[in-house]
Order: C-alpha cells, then sequence, then structure tokens
C-alpha cells in the first residue's frame, strides 16, 4: 500500500497541516501533491529516477516529498551536511530546490527549481491534475542516509510498502489518533521524523510545522506550545526547553516521546515540571525501525533504560562470537525487525557491512537485558575509547563534563598522531574561561588518568538525532592541535 493513500479516507475537512496559523485541510493537502506531481511531469520527471530535495519551507518540503513518492520516485532530503557526501555518490538525476545558487551541477546533473514557495495552493499552478500512476507508485524508494557517529554516510533504501508498515507500527505503540497534533523535532531527513508526520497522518491526526526565516534555515515560529504530542532527540528536547523557559500551554494534554540517545534525568524532569504530562523514551534505528519503548520513569531504574521489547521484534545481547548472554549481564545488542533492511546501499559504493549479520542488524550499542525484559544501552561500541590500552567510557564522562557550570557543551574524541592517540576534550564555553584552570579542575573526574588536552570550540557538531560525528570532529581537532604545536616550536 503506498504510503500516502490513506489520506483519501480522510474526511477533506479535517485539518491535515498547522503552519503558523493557517491551517491546510486534507483536501487542499492532497490538491497540492497532486498539482506537484502534474506540475513535475511536466517538467520531464519520471519513475524511477532520482531526485534529490532541498526546501527550506517545511509545508512544500513535505508536498515534494510526497508528490515523489507518488510519481515513483527515488527520493531523499539533502541538508547542508551530506551536501559534499551526496555529490560524491554521483546518486541523484535531479534536484529539485528553491533556487540555483542552493544547490547544483556538484549534487545532480540537472537541477529543477520549484515555483514560488507562498503558501497560495499549488493546485493552481498547474493547468490540469495529473493523478499518479498506481504501478509507478510502486517503484518509488525514500532514501535516508545515516552516519551514526562515523560521519561516514551510509544509505537506507525504503519501498512504498516498508514506509507504511513502519507508519502503522508507530500509531499502534505510541496511540497515534485523529485528535493527535504532533510537533516533531527530528526533521524530515531524519527515517524518525518522516515516519512519525507519516503516522499522524495515517491516524487523520495533524502536523505542526515550524514557520522557518526567509532566506534562512532558521526558525522563526516553533508550534510547540499548541501540540499535544512533541517528538524529539534529548538533545533538541533540551534546547527547546532552554528555549522557551516559561510553563507550556497545554502542558496537562501534551505527551513527549524521546529517542535517538540517552535522556537526561534533569530534562526529563525539567519536562514533566513545565512542559508535558508524560514522556515515553522509544528505541529505534534508520534500519529496523522502531524496536522498545516504555514510559520514561525506567530511568530511575538506570539511566540507559529504553523501554521494554514490542511485540513481534527480537532484541539479543550477545558477546563478540554472537552467543547470547544471561540477563544482567552486558554484551552487544543485536535487534530483528518485521520491517528491517538487510543491508546498505543505493547506488553508493557499498561494500558488505559487519552491521548485518545472519539476519540481525547490530547497531553499534552496548546494552543489557535486565531480568523483566528492560532494554538498557549503556553505551556505543565506538564510544568507548581506547588510549594506550585504557578504557575510556565517553556516556558517563560527557555527562560529568555536563556538570561545569562554566561548559555549554562538551565531548571527547582521541586524536591518531605520530606519537601515539592522544584524548582531546572540546568544549563550547566564553572567551574569559581560564582553560589552564578548567584543565585542573577536570583532571580528578576523568575515569581514568591520561594526558588530555582542552580546546575551546564554537559549537558541538551533531546530526538531526543529537549525535556527535566523533571522526570528523577527531580530524579537525587533530589540525588543530598540530598547527599549535607547530606554532609553538616556532616560537
Amino acid at each position: 500500500m503506498n504510503p500516502i493513500s490513506q489520506f483519501a479516507q480522510v474526511d477533506a475537512a479535517r485539518t491535515a497541516v498547522i503552519i503558523g496559523r493557517q491551517e491546510i485541510s486534507y483536501g487542499r493537502f492532497e490538491a497540492d501533491i497532486e498539482g506537484l506531481v502534474t506540475w513535475l511531469t511536466h517538467q520531464g520527471l519520471s519513475a524511477g529516477q532520482r531526485v534529490g530535495i532541498f526546501l527550506r519551507q517545511s509545508y512544500w518540503a513535505w508536498v515534494c516529498h510526497l508528490a515523489a513518492l507518488r510519481m515513483g520516485l527515488t527520493q531523499a532530503a539533502l541538508t547542508q551536511e551530506f551536501r559534499e557526501e551526496a555529490a560524491a555518490t554521483g546518486l541523484f538525476d535531479v534536484a529539485l530546490c528553491e533556487s540555483e545558487g542552493i544547490l547544483g551541477s556538484d549534487v545532480a546533473r540537472r537541477v529543477v527549481v520549484v515555483p514560488s514557495q507562498s503558501m497560495g495552493p499549488f493546485a493552481e499552478q498547474a493547468a490540469e491534475r495529473r493523478h499518479a500512476d498506481l504501478q509507478a507508485e510502486a517503484s518509488a524508494r525514500r532514501l535516508t542516509f545515516t552516519s551514526g557517529t562515523t560521519g561516514k554516510p551510509k544509505v537506507v533504501s525504503l519501498n512504498p510498502e516498508m514506509l507504511h508498515s513502519r507508519a502503522s507500527f508507530l500509531q499502534r505503540y505510541e496511540g497515534l489518533t485523529a485528535d493527535t497534533r504532533l510537533f516533531e523535532l527530528m526533521g524530515i531527513d531524519t527515517q524518525g521524523g518522516f515516519s512519525h508526520s507519516l503516522a499522524t497522518w495515517h491516524a487523520g491526526g495533524c502536523v505542526l510545522l515550524g514557520v522557518p526565516v526567509p532566506g534562512s534555515l532558521k526558525i522563526r515560529h516553533l508550534p510547540h506550545g499548541q501540540s499535544n504530542v512533541l517528538m524529539s532527540a534529548p538533545r533538541r528536547l533540551q534546547n527547546l526547553l532552554g528555549m522557551d523557559p516559561k510553563p507550556w500551554d497545554g502542558r496537562a494534554a501534551r505527551k513527549i516521546f524521546v529517542g535517538g540517545g540517552r535522556l537526561p534525568i534533569q530534562v526529563r524532569d525539567e519536562a514533566l515540571a513545565r512542559a508535558c504530562h508524560q514522556i515515553s523514551v522509544f528505541y529505534s534505528a534508520t534500519e529496523t525501525g522502531l524496536t522498545a519503548i516504555g514510559d520514561a520513569s525506567l530511568l530511575d531504574r538506570h539511566p540507559g533504560a529504553v523501554g521494554f521489547v514490542v511485540d513481534s521484534v527480537s532484541v539479543e545481547i550477545v558477546d563478540q562470537e554472537g552467543r547470547p548472554r544471561p540477563p544482567g549481564q552486558e554484551g552487544i545488542v543485536r535487534s530483528r525487525t518485521p520491517h528491517m533492511v538487510l543491508g546498505y546501499g543505493e547506488n553508493l559504493e557499498s561494500k558488505p557491512d559487519d552491521a548485518f549479520r545472519d539476519g540481525w542488524f547490530y547497531p553499534g550499542d552496548q546494552g543489557v537485558m535486565l531480568e523483566d525484559g528492560l532494554l538498557v544501552i549503556t553505551g556505543r561500541i565506538s564510544e568507548t575509547l581506547n588510549i594506550g590500552g585504557l578504557k575510556f567510557p565517553l556516556v558517563d564522562f560527557e555527562a560529568e563534563l555536563a556538570k561545569f557550570p562554566e561548559i555549554k557543551d562538551g565531548c571527547a574524541v582521541v586524536l591518531k598522531l605520530d606519537v601515539g592517540d592522544h584524548l582531546a576534550l572540546a568544549v563550547v564555553c566564553d572567551k574569559g574561561v581560564d582553560l589552564q584552570a578548567l584543565s585542573q579542575q577536570i583532571t580528578p573526574r576523568l575515569p581514568v588518568q591520561v594526558k588530555f588536552t582542552l580546546v575551546r570550540v564554537p559549537y558541538i557538531p551533531r546530526n538531526a538525532m543529537g549525535k556527535i560525528p566523533r571522526h570528523a570532529l577527531a580530524k579537525k581537532l587533530t589540525e588543530i592541535y598540530q598547527r599549535n604545536i607547530a606554532a609553538s616550536s616556532n616560537k
């Protein structure tokens, strides 16, 4: 089934989208999608072509993605972060953009500029409405880039049946209904953001979209106060709470779902006090979809709790040889779901990947399954640094860094130098902070006693799910470190 075919089953007068003060009905939404199908067909686009989409206007970005699915296109959301990587794949036949200056021949052989991004009905710009070919729809593919902590993009390809299956799964386990007013902070370029919005529309609910600042990637209006369901990664929820420190309107009716990383208990408690009446944590992956879900009160049992494994999904904790470990013992997490992919690739140079073995997906997490079936994620395998044979657990240490009032944000990486591995701590702090004095305060908090370098940075890069591309950051910090060493030797 096409993931947007259920739109036709919803009362056309119901509200599908709210952007700013404007409400878009299902009837108008459907007409805009069909209008864009007509327009893109007149531009020469047809089923099977690969299309990258880069539109700042959130409503028209959705219209464009859904029209591409109806046309049977292979489509992906382009972001600034993945521009160079996308260009290197030679993946796209066409880039759909706001202007030729945003993306060009370095990403696609042809650029098609989508007409005016006003909020006027797109159907008025098409001489006739062209209904999509149902046979063509079946050939559609949704591509999502995923990088984990490596900073090297891989691509997950989902067909319409898979998209529909995942949306239905979310609708069931997260209780999305026709009364849902969803505001999601994960983004259309993530599979989580895409699937949760589809699931809300499947239920006949409403999706709330932020209003972008013209000519900017910034958002002028965040409609969290109008939502009764909010979807977010931990870091984005923390940032949103900081941006709006007052009690939120509609708190008693709002539920928040948080996934993509460990939710700090203090962020949970602050959200419950000001923003919502309930928080659920969930565990999922672009490769597998939803795996586990549970109430955030489970964090009191363990800060890495991500809920209980849902029906029809299998999760095991295993050792290095793939042998299951007993409850309570830490090991490697692997999962299997009814709507998982079996590998990476879509015209990328795809090599056999260790993430898929024997019908299981290995997300790169370490975890524990408790006696009652509670799944606990204790860290990522790649986030246990090895410095000269000494293991360095990142998650717990970075939580310690966050306790320093001078540090607004921070993370740890290993620099691969000619003289050996060296620990670097990147911190966001004011220019007046004395780094030498701060280093002396940090030293006793290190889980292992090793030498380190403190580096002041303007920000810590994160992807849409709040994960840090550590390999790319380590490369940049290595260059900074080597320049500083060279400058010191020349004095």
